[in-house]
């Protein structure tokens, strides 16, 4: 009696250990489960980084600096909470703008992040050379002209107004924040536009020649404009910048 009942506590014993065996492999393959289950909102989270050259080199896909793209992929192929890191020129001698394709201009959808000012090699937007240890002033300057003929002339009489027939053919916004959140923004990412010079542009009937600012964004993120210059822009309202009514959520600027 005494060995049958040993037998059957050992029994119990057995199966309770097998038992928690179970569990603690079942468990283990949850976590597993739950951590690749996570990693597609993670990797979302995260974003992606595209580097922009005035020409595209390489794969040209944007990867990495040595596969470079070209301004305008990047910007149709970000989504929000992507980052756009564009190089600038330093040689006065060598100047390099990226010119906008059309009247309409570069646009920037809303949630994506679009910086200037790098020499390109670059890992950190941090890494960006300044002078004198002032932000604002880099050594590597990102130009965005809406001078598509490449004729603007500007002198004591040629100056920005409707008058000077050599802005005709130049956009109507060098860049335009459409800050309607679409189904990539559902984190509300904020719109940035940061170390990048806006020139040339000419809304000679219209609103904001440089950057023009425009979507409905109250259920979306907040746009901020930071260290960027605007030079020779046009526009019957806001030359260099333009905010519709319409953009509610507003950060910071210039």
């Amino acid at each position: 009696m005494a060995e049958d009942n040993i037998l059957t506590i050992n029994k119990i014993r057995n199966e309770e250990f097998n038992n928690k065996s179970t569990m603690i492999k079942t468990l283990r393959t949850l976590y597993i489960l739950m951590a690749f289950a996570l990693l597609p909102a993670f990797a979302a989270a995260q974003g992606k980084t595209y580097f922009v050259a005035h020409e595209a080199i390489g794969k040209a896909d944007g990867s990495t600096w040595e596969n470079a793209m070209t301004l305008t992929n990047a910007l149709n192929t970000a989504k929000a909470n992507d980052e756009i890191w564009v190089m600038g020129y330093k040689d006065e001698g060598n100047i390099k703008f990226y010119f906008v394709p059309d009247k309409a201009g570069y646009t920037l959808k809303s949630g994506v992040k679009l910086y200037g000012g790098f020499k390109g090699g670059e890992t950190s937007i941090d890494e960006r050379e300044v002078i004198d240890n002032k932000a604002y002033r880099m050594v590597y300057r990102t130009v965005l002209s809406g001078d598509i003929g490449k004729n603007d002339a500007l002198d004591a009489t040629n100056l920005i107004f409707p008058g000077n027939v050599t802005r005709t053919d130049n956009a109507t916004h060098v860049l335009t924040l459409q800050m309607t959140p679409d189904q990539t923004n559902i984190n509300n990412w904020e719109t940035v536009v940061d170390g990048v010079t806006i020139a040339g542009g000419h809304a000679e009937n219209g609103q904001g020649g440089g950057i023009f600012v425009t979507g409905n964004n109250n259920n979306g993120g907040r746009y901020i404009l930071r260290r960027c210059f605007f030079i020779g822009n046009y526009a019957a309202e806001g030359g260099a910048l333009y905010v519709a009514s319409t953009v509610k959520n507003v950060g910071g600027t210039c």
